[in-house]
């Protein structure tokens, strides 16, 4: 492995602006993935979605299925639409291969970040600075430091005789990934056993999963402006919101709080289990925000999804310990890119360089380059160590 390269293609893909957006369609930082992997002798196409496609949060209305559905829904209508944007530009995402056995591993990640805010960074979000052992910058963490990895990690392996590794990076995960591994799981033929993706954190390892909840604010007489300041109050407490939900043991945990163009406000909630009240949600947003009255309505849910036992962790596991010289436990994690796999009943784990420091999703992201060498060192040997079981 060579460090400087691993840090140099980080630089590189954080070089490249590739926020996620309807218009963005990714070609940019595709072609510079695809010059990399083939001056690595791997075997590359760079790969569309049409047009036309959906993008947004995964949508499920359950109608009176849900509980509580219609406790706060003093508004008649929310439109759903807004939800569920169609991408009217082709989508990029990019492919390679090394090997040719029978059982196939994908290396999954992603090529877009969020979107930037009016927030200060300490570093410009675009420079890539490398500063106090780590590489700053939008998408330094997720996912572009995992890209690099999973190149640089299979960089000079020539020779794999009993398995066939497909390095996948795709498109629009931060907006559903339906046009990104969405699109390719449903629609193009690919020879899978199993995938490891990169987008993943540093101290352990997801196997899964949790399930998502959105529900819809309003202040109870339409307004944009009080409808703004209920958002202002909202947003930044949502730290606070979360710690009073663990302490009365309710399993919800707001990931995202949104103001959309109508005016109203989008609550992403991760799901921990199956048993909540939605009335006590309810009752903290309204302890957060005393002086509106306001309803709230359930929009969708969608389910936690989790791979099967695996003994293909086992290998993981020990190539883990190797590098780190200790075991990481396996649990369900945000919802991500590992769920259109998992739903088609095709296990998958996620583990890469984040740490807990890293910012993800906020201003001054950044990855540790001892992470990163580190994952690269673990999927080299998870790779060899495979191909070596499957000839015996």
């Amino acid at each position: 492995m060579n460090r400087e390269n691993l840090v140099s293609l980080t630089r590189e893909f954080i070089h490249i602006p590739s926020e996620c957006t309807v218009t963005q369609n990714y070609r940019d930082i595709c072609l510079s993935i695809k010059s990399h992997m083939e001056a690595y002798g791997i075997e590359t196409e760079v790969l569309k979605a049409e047009s036309g496609m959906k993008q947004g949060w995964d949508i499920t209305t359950r109608n009176d299925k849900f509980p509580l559905q219609s406790t706060f829904s003093w508004f008649d209508r929310i439109d759903e639409s807004v939800l569920k944007n169609s991408s009217q530009v082709e989508k990029y995402s990019v492919i390679g291969q090394i090997g040719s056995g029978n059982f196939t591993l994908i290396i999954h990640g992603h090529l877009d970040t969020r979107r930037l805010g009016n927030e200060c960074w300490q570093f410009p979000p675009f420079s890539g600075e490398v500063r106090k052992g780590r590489i700053w910058g939008l998408g330094a963490a997720d996912n572009k430091s995992g890209i690099a990895l999973a190149i640089e990690c299979i960089e000079d392996i020539q020779h794999l005789e009993k398995i066939k590794v497909i390095l996948i990076f795709t498109a629009d995960e931060e907006m559903g990934g339906y046009t990104g591994m969405g699109y390719l799981t449903e629609h193009l033929d690919i020879p899978k056993n199993f995938v490891l993706s990169t987008n993943g954190p540093f101290y352990k390892v997801n196997i899964g999963c949790w399930g998502r909840l959105w529900v819809a604010i309003s202040v109870e007489i339409p307004s944009s402006f009080q409808n703004k300041l209920l958002y202002q109050i909202l947003d930044p407490n949502i730290s606070a919101i979360n710690r009073e939900l663990r302490r009365i043991a309710v399993p919800l945990q707001v990931a995202h709080i949104e103001r959309l163009q109508n005016g109203i406000i989008i609550i992403t909630s991760n799901v921990l289990s199956g048993d909540f009240s939605l009335a006590q949600l309810y009752s903290i947003l309204s302890r957060t925000a005393p002086q509106f009255d306001f309803g709230i309505k359930v929009l969708g849910i969608s389910n936690q999804v989790v791979s099967k036992k695996n003994s293909l962790f086992e290998n993981l596991s020990l190539a883990i310990k190797s590098s780190l010289e200790k075991e990481l436990s396996y649990q369900m994690g945000p919802i991500s890119d590992i769920r259109f796999s998992l739903m088609k009943g095709i296990d998958a784990a996620a583990f890469g360089p984040i740490s807990k420091e890293s910012n993800v999703h906020k201003p001054d992201e950044n990855v540790y380059i001892e992470n990163l060498t580190q994952c690269v060192k673990i999927y080299r040997r998870f790779i060899l160590d495979l191909d070596s079981s499957m000839k015996l």
